[in-house]
């Protein structure tokens, strides 16, 4: 019975009562809630409008790219055709292959912290279960990707959580088989509990059972 609908604008609404409109340089979303048809709440949020400056220094921020080679990119285009807008700008830098989807995303939310830590660069996002998050990662050096298995922060918090983590770090760097992923590294870095594991392409078994059912 209950329908809420979120709609994304720049340039103002029309059509509900009169148009709304807004004077500065913000994005907005109008959220609607609707209950049998009949309109009950609108509401107007705001969000920044990040232009590209401010993203490149979220980006140098983060470590994942220098501000110098951000520059250096844009001046290989022609002055017209230089990205504008965050969106712009973080298009451009993953169709360079200098950053990736994922981590355009989480710059643009202001998220930087712990996309580089220690040896690793952060790719993408592999899964997420209640206990922490399985991110891809690429080792600086080594150039080898792996599975970064990381503590959430609500984990963190619990000392009993920590500890079954470590547990299972041990135990992984005890099996050795060509069907178990081999355990690379475990360390902490800034209060970030990880273990990184070999990296396999492929699905895994949740997608496998949705796509085409239980397993024989």
């Amino acid at each position: 019975d209950h329908v809420e609908v979120v709609l994304n604008y720049h340039h103002g609404v029309t059509g509900i009562h009169k148009p709304i409109e807004h004077t500065d340089q913000r994005a907005h979303v109008i959220q609607v809630k609707a209950r049998r048809g009949f309109i009950e709440q609108v509401q107007l949020l705001a969000a920044p409008l990040l232009g590209a400056e401010q993203f490149a220094r979220n980006l140098a921020a983060s470590g994942l790219i220098a501000a110098e080679e951000i520059a250096a990119l844009q001046q290989t285009l022609a002055p017209e055709k230089r990205p504008k807008t965050a969106e712009d700008l973080g298009k451009f830098l993953v169709h360079c292959g200098k950053i990736t989807p994922y981590q355009a995303g989480l710059v643009w939310q202001g998220k930087t912290k712990g996309l580089v830590f220690g040896e690793y660069v952060i790719l993408d996002k592999i899964g997420q279960g209640g206990m922490g998050v399985v991110l891809k990662a690429r080792h600086r050096h080594m150039d080898r990707l792996v599975a970064v298995k990381m503590i959430s922060p609500a984990g963190m918090k619990s000392s009993d959580a920590v500890q079954r983590f470590y547990r299972e770090v041990k135990a992984a760097a005890r099996l050795t088989h060509p069907n178990i992923v081999i355990a690379h590294d475990a360390s902490e870095h800034e209060g970030m509990h990880y273990l990184a594991m070999e990296y396999v392409e492929g699905h895994d078994l949740a997608t496998l059972v949705r796509d085409h059912g239980p397993l024989p």
